[in-house]
């Protein structure tokens, strides 16, 4: 799953070569370069096509639960450029337990999840959303640009009845900002069963004010090679983050050398540091 809207046609080639891909399904708006070596088709509606003559092919059954579901590719924050990531059957079946305790919605609650789309499937959030969402029997609602006009919001919510606003730090702290003077918009923000965001952190006074207006901001912690580790409490104390239930996990205390002008507060504050170890055998 390779994000065509990379900045350089060149990255995309490179990870197609890496990844041994033979061909590319892409949206038709795009004109993706790839070069000669892989098959381009541009992506079609098969609602519109009359297929029921046409037989299925049987399902391959896996082998083992390191067989390769999928393959994507990382943000390239950390090295500097996108690199893959192998998904495998028990790396994706872990994910979807995973997601499964995490649910926003009230015991008593009817209806469906109903969850904002927040990027390209061909990225390990929204894909992952995606998958755990088709798995609880929610719904994932695909606005026509990321990020979306505040016109845009208001539409999705009033017809496609939104309970987890799903968005990038960067945009859903301008949606805040706009609450502060839009008393419907911030209505809106408190009705939803969740604000989710992650990547990036969250502009820490606007979270503040949030929270103190009601409106449940969930953070949460993920990476691409591992799928989400840990997820905000929600609330008023929305900021700190947990592991979830059977996690293999382990906060392990660190200690930092302190520096001969560190004053007391700093001192405590290293004290409560704690590293996050993803150990081999965590599922």
């Amino acid at each position: 799953l390779i994000s065509a809207r990379l900045p350089s046609h060149a990255v995309v080639r490179e990870l197609l070569a890496e990844a041994g891909a033979k061909g590319l399904v892409h949206e038709p708006a795009l004109t993706p370069s790839v070069g000669d070596e892989v098959f381009i088709f541009p992506a079609i509606d098969l609602s519109e096509l009359n297929v029921s003559q046409f037989l299925l092919p049987e399902l391959r059954s896996l082998i083992s639960g390191e067989d390769v579901i999928f393959i994507l590719h990382s943000s390239g924050s950390t090295s500097g450029r996108p690199k893959l990531v192998p998904g495998t059957a028990r790396w994706l079946n872990r994910n979807i337990e995973k997601a499964r305790h995490f649910t926003f919605r009230p015991l008593n609650a009817e209806g469906q999840e109903i969850i904002t789309a927040n990027g390209s499937v061909c990225h390990i959030a929204s894909m992952l959303t995606f998958i755990s969402f088709v798995d609880r029997s929610g719904c994932m609602v695909l606005p026509t640009t990321i990020p979306y006009p505040l016109y845009e919001l208001r539409r999705m919510v009033k017809e496609c009845k939104i309970t987890i606003l799903n968005m990038f730090p960067s945009f859903i702290v301008g949606v805040i900002r706009e609450a502060h003077k839009d008393p419907e918009l911030l209505a809106m923000l408190q009705s939803f069963d969740a604000c989710t965001h992650g990547g990036l952190p969250l502009e820490e006074k606007e979270g503040a004010w949030a929270r103190e207006q009601g409106v449940n901001l969930v953070d949460t912690f993920a990476s691409t090679e591992i799928g989400c580790m840990m997820l905000g409490i929600g609330g008023r104390e929305g900021q700190f983050l947990q592991v979830w239930p059977e996690s293999k996990f382990e906060l392990r205390p660190i200690s930092v050398a302190q520096d001969a002008d560190s004053n007391i507060a700093d001192g405590a504050y290293n004290q409560k540091l704690v590293e996050l170890v993803v150990p081999r055998n965590a599922p």
